[in-house]
């Protein structure tokens, strides 16, 4: 199975709910037995590393690298390990569900980034792997998005051509996922 069309299927089975990847608790005694000044690296599958830092205040963070990628998440923890919260971040700005819990675990809150938008940056990555073979998650892929009048997605992919470095720029409807311009240009 080619690259775009797993991280596709990924992001469909987590589009819709609260990102896979967050654990419910930090095991405590496994830290302290790996901590190299207050931090630990675990490698995960697919050249995704998970950091996980313990902070000033006791609590903890576990955050993930990706690299060649820009979709991370970040997760922080209660000085007891419990689950706090969990949020997904691409592009420089925070997508999808994030889950507030409290010291006992009982969920408080749930936010939802992508408010106004009715298509997720995860259904919207699967939407470009089936239907164009492309990764928007690579590195090098810039996204916007945009409110200005009806919410947009901003794509804009750099692609090598016999005749140079050109782009393939994409708008796309926010609400409805419909494909509003696709256009090539020169970088």
């Amino acid at each position: 199975m080619n690259k775009p069309l797993l991280i596709a299927l990924v992001c469909l089975l987590v589009s819709c709910g609260i990102p896979s990847h967050t654990r419910s608790k930090i095991n405590i005694a496994e830290f302290n037995a790996k901590q190299v000044h207050d931090t630990v690296r675990l490698s995960l599958i697919h050249n995704i590393e998970l950091i996980e830092t313990r902070l000033p205040d006791g609590s903890f963070l576990a955050t993930s690298i990706h690299p060649g990628y820009v979709d991370n998440w970040a997760s922080y923890y209660y000085p007891s390990g419990n689950l706090k919260s969990s949020v997904s971040t691409a592009h420089g700005f925070k997508h999808g569900k994030s889950p507030l819990y409290n010291e006992n675990g009982d969920l408080v809150s749930i936010t939802d980034y992508d408010t106004p938008f009715k298509i997720s940056l995860n259904r919207l990555s699967a939407k470009f792997a089936f239907g164009y073979g492309l990764d928007i998650f690579k590195q090098g892929t810039s996204i916007i998005r945009s409110t200005e009048e009806t919410p947009v997605y901003k794509i804009t992919i750099p692609i090598n051509t016999p005749e140079g470095n050109k782009a393939r720029r994409f708008i796309v409807d926010g609400i409805t996922g419909k494909m509003l311009s696709d256009i090539i240009t020169t970088q």
